[in-house]
């Protein structure tokens, strides 16, 4: 089922049962948008199922997706929600889940069966008091396995923290292997064998990651995210949640973001201009001569020349002495940080004329 790209407004819950199927947008087209208030946006739990290449956004209700298809994929896929906006088995891919209001931002939870979950470059945020950013509930005997790498989870303040594992029954497993992931608080309840690595153990990491802003999630310059994840057969190395080419930089990032530099400014072509500004008398009796020259550049430099003399690095004011009787020339040349030298030079031309010599009387 392709989703053609555009914005839909919802008010139902949508489910589907059926395996093998694939809900997703349009390749290289923008994702489509979901806006929903319904009690669940979309609910898959058949067999193999994919979703993907969609941003979904629940403004009322509990719970985004539902997608409990333990062999199926999530990829490419943003849900923002003011409860649970993701409830997810399978493989999670170069997607983002957000939690704004009271609810956890990953969690799953089931009664029975053992479950492989992987995450794979995934954003999980969960801003509400109490809640989790990752959080694994199983009961009975049910054994849940998480292998995450490249995952930014971030739980809501205490008692929440950024990954949680549960059990219900004595005989029940759950256990979150995190590799290159950033969180720093982790917990754990139940009578059976509940197992996190430990924040900041290994390739993991503790310090806060860096965004742009609290909507796309998108890491801003210097954080410790950027180039500190590692890719295996189940990353994503074509291009991260928003379309940026993936992997950037040294190595792939860790979350759904793959951090792009921002372009450097484009080269300045652009000459400056030079302007004399002083110079002296165009017929001048002294051998003396000041000039104070100027740029629209302020950071320009100047060489000048006089007549035919090479051109040499000068200042202003500058002053010339010794000059001969006759015609003089001056040729000043602006350059700015970017090595433009001004292709007008400003040019000045005087002439020193001889002394005349005043007799005081006559001598017979």
């Amino acid at each position: 089922m392709i989703v053609t790209a555009g914005t839909y407004n919802v008010t139902t819950s949508m489910a589907n049962s059926n395996s093998l199927l694939t809900v997703r947008g349009e390749s290289g087209q923008p994702r489509p948008v979901i806006n929903s208030t319904a009690p669940t946006v979309l609910t898959l739990n058949g067999g193999d199922d994919t979703l993907k290449d969609l941003t979904i956004n629940q403004t009322a209700g509990v719970g985004g997706v539902t997608f409990l298809s333990a062999d199926g994929l999530i990829d490419h896929v943003q849900v923002r929600s003011v409860g649970y906006p993701c409830l997810l088995a399978g493989t999670v891919r170069d997607s983002m889940c957000a939690s704004t209001g009271a609810g956890d931002a990953i969690n799953f939870n089931t009664s029975a069966g053992t479950w492989d979950l992987k995450l794979r470059n995934v954003t999980a945020i969960a801003s509400g008091a109490g809640h989790y950013g990752l959080i694994y509930q199983g009961s009975g005997a049910s054994i849940i396995s998480v292998d995450a790498r490249n995952v930014i989870a971030q739980g809501g303040t205490s008692p929440g923290t950024d990954v949680r594992a549960e059990t219900a029954g004595a005989s029940g497993a759950t256990s979150v292997v995190l590799q290159n992931s950033n969180y720093d608080t982790v917990s754990s309840a139940g009578p059976g064998t509940e197992t996190i690595t430990a924040p900041g153990s290994g390739t993991n990491q503790v310090a806060a990651p860096l965004f742009v802003d609290t909507v796309e999630y998108q890491q801003a310059p210097g954080s410790p995210t950027i180039d500190a994840g590692s890719t295996d057969a189940d990353t994503g190395t074509t291009t991260d949640l928003y379309g940026q080419p993936r992997i950037q930089g040294s190595a792939i990032d860790i979350g759904a973001d793959e951090f792009q530099p921002p372009a450097p400014p484009p080269a300045d072509t652009t000459p400056p201009e030079t302007t004399i500004d002083k110079g002296p008398k165009q017929k001048s009796k002294s051998k003396k001569a000041t000039f104070k020259f100027s740029s629209d550049d302020p950071a320009a430099t100047f060489s000048c020349a006089v007549d035919k003399k090479p051109a040499a690095p000068c200042t202003s004011p500058l002053k010339l002495k010794r000059l001969k009787k006759g015609k003089h020339k001056l040729t000043v040349v602006a350059t700015d940080a970017a090595g433009n030298a001004d292709a007008t030079p400003a040019t000045y031309k005087w002439k020193v004329k001889k002394k005349r010599k005043h007799h005081h009387g006559h001598h017979h």
